[in-house]
C-alpha cells in the first residue's frame, strides 16, 4: 500500500507528460494584444477575492457551521475585495483582468450562474458519495473509487454527444435537460440503504453521469456566445473563478449540514443515557 503522499506525487509525472504534450502538440497561436501591460493589482485582488472566499467556506464545512469566526471573518474579507476590485474594474475599464463589460452579455451571465449551480451541486453529491461507501458500506478507500466508475464512465461516453448537440440545438436545452438527468438521477439515493443492491447503485450513477457530463461544457461554450475574440480569455478567467467558488461552496455547504445533522443526533443520544 501506498502512502497518502501520492494522492500529490501521483500528479508530477502527469503534469511532466501534460506539459511535453502542450509543446509538442498545441499550435502556436499569435499573441492578440501585444500593447498590453498585465493587470497586476486586479490578479491580486481576484486572487484574494476568490482564496478568502474559498478558505472561508471550506472553514465552514470543518466547523460545521457557517456562523463561526474564521468563516465570517474570511468572507467579509472577500466581499470587501470584490467590492474593490469593482472599483479598480470602473476606474480601468477594459484594462483589468476581468473587465465588468463582460456581464453586458446576457450569455456570459446567465452561463456564470449556471456554472456556479452546477459546481454547487455536482461537487456536494461528489462528496457525499464516497462517504456513503466508505462509511455506510464499509467499502475500502479504493472499492469506493471503483464504485463511482459508473458514473465516470457515463460521462466520458456522454461527452461527444453534448458537443454536438450543443452545436446543433443550443446549450441552454442541453444544460437544461443535463440538469433534469441529475436530478432524477439524485433522488433515488434518498431510499438507498446500507443493504441497497450495489447494481442498483450503480445503474442510478450510470444515468447520473450522462446528466453530470452535459451540464459545465455547454455553459462554458455558451459563455462565450456574442464576444469578441479579445475578450474570450478574460471571459474563461470570470467563469473558472465562479466554477472553482461554486464547487467549494457546494461541498461545504453538503459537510456543513451533514456535520451538523451528525452532532444534533449525537447530542440527542447522549441525552437519552
Amino acid at each position: 500500500m501506498l502512502s497518502w503522499h501520492w494522492l500529490f506525487l501521483v500528479n508530477v509525472p502527469i503534469t511532466f507528460i501534460s506539459v511535453m504534450l502542450i509543446w509538442v502538440k498545441m499550435p502556436s497561436f499569435p499573441p492578440k494584444k501585444k500593447s498590453e501591460k498585465l493587470d497586476l493589482v486586479g490578479i491580486g485582488v481576484l486572487v484574494l477575492l476568490s482564496s478568502s472566499m474559498i478558505y472561508g467556506i471550506v472553514e465552514a464545512s470543518t466547523k460545521g457551521t457557517f456562523s463561526n469566526t474564521i468563516t465570517v471573518t474570511a468572507i467579509t474579507f472577500g466581499v470587501a475585495m470584490e467590492i474593490i476590485y469593482v472599483i479598480w474594474a470602473i476606474v480601468r475599464r477594459n484594462k483589468v483582468v476581468l473587465p465588468l463589460t463582460l456581464f453586458k452579455f446576457h450569455s456570459f451571465t446567465g452561463a456564470s450562474i449556471g456554472i456556479f449551480i452546477s459546481g454547487l451541486f455536482l461537487n456536494g453529491a461528489m462528496l457525499l458519495l464516497p462517504l456513503y461507501f466508505q462509511n455506510v458500506r464499509h467499502m475500502s478507500v479504493i472499492a469506493a473509487a471503483l464504485a463511482l466508475l459508473p458514473q465516470g464512465i457515463s460521462m466520458l461516453i456522454s461527452r461527444p454527444f453534448v458537443g454536438r448537440l450543443t452545436d446543433t440545438i443550443g446549450a441552454k436545452y442541453v444544460a437544461m435537460v443535463s440538469i433534469i438527468i441529475i436530478f432524477l438521477g439524485t433522488i433515488p439515493f434518498f431510499w438507498f440503504t446500507q443493504k441497497t443492491s450495489y447494481w442498483v447503485i450503480a445503474a442510478v450513477l450510470f444515468i447520473r453521469g450522462f446528466g453530470a457530463g452535459g451540464v459545465t461544457m455547454p455553459l462554458m461554450a455558451d459563455s462565450y456566445t456574442g464576444m469578441s475574440d479579445a475578450q474570450v480569455p478574460a471571459a474563461t478567467i470570470g467563469s473558472r473563478i465562479i466554477q472553482n467558488i461554486g464547487g467549494a461552496f457546494g461541498s461545504a455547504l453538503i459537510t456543513t449540514l451533514v456535520t451538523a445533522y451528525a452532532n444534533k443526533r449525537v447530542k440527542r443520544f447522549e441525552t437519552s443515557l
